[in-house]
C-alpha cells in the first residue's frame, strides 16, 4: 500500500495506573490508521460471514466506512471484523476504489485498553460496540437508499426478486442502519399521502348510503310528526353525504351540484 497522505497515528498511550479501570471513551474519534497496522490475527468473538462481508464490501465502495471499526492502544481489533474484511478485500480487488476513498489511511475509534492484559474489558467493548447502532431518521434512511441507487445498487418496490446480475439494495441498507428489511420497506414505500380508499372502505360506505336511502323511503311523508319530519330530512343528508364520500374516491359517479 502507498503511504497515506495523512500520517498515520502509531504513539501508543501510556496504559492506565495498576487497579485504574481503563476508561471506555476512544482516545481519538477521527483517528487515521494505514490498514496494515491491524493485525491480521486479532481476537473476535464472531465467525465471519462471507455473504455480510460482500455486501459491506459493496456498500463501502459505493457511499465510504460509515461505522469506523474500533481497536485497542496496540491497534488489535476490537470490533467490527466485518468491516475489517470488507475494507481487506476492497483494498486487494478494488485497489483505486479504494485509494480514493481511504487516502490518509482508514478511519478508527481508539479505545484506551489492551486487549492481550484486559481480555474481559476488551470482550464487552466487543459486545457493546457491535449492539451499539445509531438510530437512522427515516429521511436520512430514504438519503442513503438515494446514494446506493445512484452507485447501482437496484430495488423494486414491489418487492419482487432483482435480476442475477444486479446488486440488490436492501442487504446493503439492512447493514448500514440495523433495522429489518421489513422497517425498510415501510420506510421506503410509504403510503401516498390522502390514500383513504380501500374495498372494505367503499363497501361499507355504499351500504350505508343505501340503508339511509331506504329507511328515508319507508318514513314517507311525517308533515304530523316533526321528530321523524326531521329524521327522514337527516337520512336524506347522510345517504347525499355518503354519495359525495364515494364521489371523491372514485367509486361512483359525482351527483349533480343542485342534488348536494
Amino acid at each position: 500500500m502507498s503511504k497515506p497522505n495523512r500520517p498515520a497515528t502509531t504513539a501508543v498511550p501510556p496504559a492506565p495506573a495498576t487497579g485504574e479501570t481503563a476508561p471506555w471513551l476512544p482516545l481519538h474519534e477521527g483517528e487515521f490508521i494505514a490498514l496494515e497496522q491491524i493485525p491480521a490475527q486479532s481476537p473476535r468473538t464472531r465467525d465471519l460471514n462471507r455473504r455480510h462481508v460482500a455486501a459491506l464490501a459493496e456498500s463501502i465502495s459505493a457511499i465510504g466506512l460509515i461505522h469506523p471499526p474500533a481497536v485497542d492502544r496496540m491497534n488489535r481489533l476490537l470490533a467490527g471484523a466485518h468491516r475489517l474484511a470488507a475494507l481487506r478485500w476492497l483494498q486487494e480487488h478494488a485497489r483505486d476504489r479504494f485509494q480514493e476513498l481511504f487516502p490518509g489511511g482508514i478511519p478508527v475509534r481508539r479505545m484506551d485498553l489492551d486487549a492481550e492484559a484486559d481480555v474481559e474489558l476488551a470482550l464487552a467493548v466487543e459486545i457493546s460496540e457491535n449492539e451499539r447502532r445509531r438510530d437512522y431518521r427515516p429521511a436520512e434512511i430514504l438519503s442513503l437508499a438515494e446514494r446506493l441507487k445512484a452507485a447501482g445498487f437496484r430495488y423494486s418496490a414491489d418487492g419482487g426478486r432483482p435480476r442475477a446480475e444486479d446488486r440488490p439494495l436492501m442487504p446493503a441498507l439492512e447493514i448500514i442502519v440495523g433495522k429489518s428489511v421489513r422497517q425498510l420497506r415501510r420506510i421506503l414505500n410509504p403510503p401516498a399521502e390522502g390514500k383513504t380508499r380501500t374495498p372494505d372502505l367503499v363497501s361499507e360506505l355504499k351500504r350505508f348510503m343505501e340503508a339511509s336511502e331506504r329507511l328515508a323511503g319507508q318514513l314517507g311523508p311525517a308533515a304530523d310528526q316533526p321528530e321523524l319530519s326531521a329524521l327522514k330530512a337527516e337520512l336524506g343528508r347522510a345517504a347525499r353525504l355518503t354519495g359525495r364520500a364515494l364521489a371523491v374516491l372514485g367509486a361512483v359517479e359525482p351527483l349533480p351540484t343542485a342534488a348536494l
